[in-house]
């Protein structure tokens, strides 16, 4: 489903974060200026702590140069792994992209 991905263990997780982080040609505006886009995370709420797991969730916004781009929110999963907790599953739900949004010409290819 467009607007949500879900992924479970590192090697998926790395794939999904990766896959949007390091394009093989710079992003460009419609102009064809190279530019950056800024991802903002909001500090993520706790929704539950057992010594097993511990899940949290957290808003996002990605900004391009027109503005915010697409927006939506994080839900985590975290595990216990020998002295460390570690990101076990990420859902990654996009609530909305901006018309002329780069997210939203990407899900059109």
């Amino acid at each position: 489903m467009k607007g949500r991905s879900t992924a479970t263990g590192r090697d998926a997780i790395v794939a999904m974060l990766g896959a949007g982080a390091a394009p093989a040609e710079p992003r460009r505006t419609r102009s064809g200026a190279k530019f950056f886009q800024r991802h903002f995370v909001t500090d993520p709420v706790f929704d539950s702590i057992t010594p097993e797991r511990i899940g949290t969730r957290a808003y996002f916004v990605v900004f391009g140069p027109d503005g915010a781009d697409h927006w939506g929110r994080y839900r985590d999963a975290f595990v216990p792994v020998g002295d460390r907790w570690l990101l076990a599953h990420r859902l990654v739900a996009v609530d909305t992209t901006a018309p002329g949004s780069f997210l939203a010409a990407r899900w059109s290819q």
